[in-house]
């Protein structure tokens, strides 16, 4: 048999493979729903989470990983207990589609497109794995840029309230209310603060503010409030002179990015120059060369013709 039946038949070995494992996912999934449903429970959603539970688990990850993964989900804002399964389970699900799909396709194809195909399949299920933490990476720098933005203000709104005679949990309170519509992002994360306080403790629900949004300013902030309230010293003056500080440092990082936009916007500029010089300048001297060898060839055609027809010789050769 020649290599590509081979691969044929390894082909289809896989594809039945797959199937039947998403079979055995489908059919848990039916019993844990009729044995809920015989039980009289209407827990549709547990039995989804069962399902999800099974998708994400496909592929395993190490501790590390899924803790990075889950310090990068409350960074981005999902603060779901099921956020780290359903990350899972869409990359999971998503990879398992392209690949049983380019598989089948494969298996149509012909011969010559084989390997390409199984090539393409491979990357797509790559850029299939790895495009969701590009995305929640990207969420997380998004949401970070938003709370620095708004950061400044809201230290200079904390420090008004504490010098009019609120406490610091009154003032978080109404800053988290005053902030809706200008920073929406630092202000549902103060009003998060402001729960977690009324239920428990304000440092330790201050501590977990900076452990989600991980943005060194909030922590530098965070550290300054839970010593005045340990301490109960007067802060409004220090807030004031750290927002400024705030001001001054983004006022900074603004300057310095657009310092380097210069040199990123070089590159496409050259290029783009560079093509419109070489059209220009070379253009013209690659159309007369080439007319000039077309002229060449002829007149060589012309003199091989002139000299078979003056050597007779030369003709029969």
């Amino acid at each position: 048999m020649s290599p590509t039946s081979w691969l044929q038949i390894l082909l289809v070995a896989s594809t039945g493979i797959a199937l039947v494992m998403w079979y055995r996912v489908v059919r848990g999934q039916r019993a844990v729903d009729r044995v809920m449903q015989d039980h009289g429970l209407e827990l549709t959603d547990a039995g989804d989470a069962e399902f999800r539970e099974i998708i994400a688990s496909t592929v395993p990850a190490f501790q590390f990983r899924r803790e990075t993964v889950r310090k990068e989900l409350l960074a981005a804002g999902y603060y779901r207990p099921t956020a780290q399964i359903d990350y899972a389970y869409h990359r999971n699900l998503s990879v398992g589609l392209f690949v049983v799909a380019g598989l089948l396709l494969a298996l149509f194809v012909p011969a010559r497109w084989m390997v390409a195909t199984l090539i393409a399949v491979a990357v797509l299920a790559g850029l299939a794995f790895s495009t969701p933490y590009a995305y929640l990476t990207w969420q997380v720098r998004r949401r970070r840029s938003e709370i620095e933005r708004g950061l400044p203000v809201a230290v200079d709104m904390i420090a008004m309230s504490l010098g009019a005679g609120q406490d610091l949990a009154s003032a978080l309170k109404w800053v988290s209310r005053e902030l809706k519509s200008a920073h929406p992002v630092l202000a549902s994360e103060l009003e998060l603060v402001t729960i977690q306080a009324g239920i428990g403790n304000l440092d330790l629900a201050l501590r977990k503010f900076a452990d989600r949004v991980q943005v060194p300013h909030v922590t530098h902030v965070v550290r300054i409030l839970t010593q005045s309230q340990r301490l109960g010293t007067d802060i409004s003056m220090a807030l004031r002179e750290i927002a400024n500080s705030f001001r001054s440092t983004m006022r900074q990082d603004a300057e310095a990015r657009a310092n380097r936009l210069g040199f990123w916007m070089l590159m496409p500029n050259i290029f783009c120059l560079f093509l419109a010089c070489a059209i220009v300048v070379i253009g013209p001297v690659a159309l007369q060369f080439t007319q000039s060898g077309a002229k060449t060839r002829e007149l060589m055609k012309q003199s091989r013709q002139m000299i078979q027809k003056a050597n007779p010789q030369e003709r029969a050769r």
